[in-house]
């Protein structure tokens, strides 16, 4: 089974510079929707058998435009939800040096400081569980290639928790807007095939 995490396109947080995980719900800019159509022809050759998303704002309307050219319906779920970040939510990420908030949390989860999390918000341990939800509802035989439509740091947080080979692929430590990564399960572990990819870059949609 091969899962490719596809972040969103642009929204308005991103133009904003606003961490938004449980208080907005903001949809794409128009630019996003624009590198979403870009990106759906190139992922309509990949052939996914299932389509999933984040029930946020931004990753649905993602998931509507891929689902029309791939002819696949998106499944919600609640599980693919972006990360809560606590008292960060809803505020200005240059201000107040809440930047630095956000960056030593994550540090500590690189690092493997599963029960780090943001004040009033998530812990990776509490993310993983949410994770390991949504793996035990896929079916391996009718989810050969699946895409998963959601968010920059849930995606790093499964990364982190799940993938047990890293390597030099991985240096670049995000996921950029409508790029994916790519991963592998094989004898009940999970692999990086690609990181951080544009989708027309992407050799693992060449099958």
């Amino acid at each position: 089974m091969t899962l490719y995490l596809l972040r969103h396109g642009e929204s308005i947080a991103n133009v904003t510079h606003t961490f938004a995980s449980r208080k907005l719900d903001l949809p794409l800019t128009e630019f996003g929707r624009k590198q979403v159509i870009e990106i759906a022809e190139p992922l309509k050759k990949i052939g996914f058998t299932r389509l999933y998303s984040s029930p946020l704002l931004r990753a649905r309307q993602t998931a509507e435009i891929i689902g029309k050219k791939c002819g696949l319906k998106p499944f919600v779920i609640e599980s693919l939800r972006e990360i809560d970040v606590g008292i960060l939510d809803g505020k200005c990420i240059e201000e107040l040096n809440r930047r630095k908030v956000y960056d030593k949390v994550i540090a500590k989860w690189d690092k493997g400081q599963n029960d780090a999390g943001f004040q009033d918000g998530e812990t990776l341990d509490v993310v993983k569980d949410r994770i390991k939800d949504f793996l035990k509802s896929l079916d391996d035989k009718n989810n050969k290639r699946i895409l998963v439509v959601g968010h920059g740091l849930l995606f790093m947080a499964f990364i982190w928790l799940f993938c047990n080979t890293r390597g030099p692929i991985f240096e670049s430590g995000r996921i950029n807007r409508c790029h994916f990564t790519v991963i592998e399960r094989k004898d009940g572990q999970f692999h990086i095939l690609e990181h951080d990819i544009a989708p027309k870059n992407s050799k693992k949609g060449l099958y």
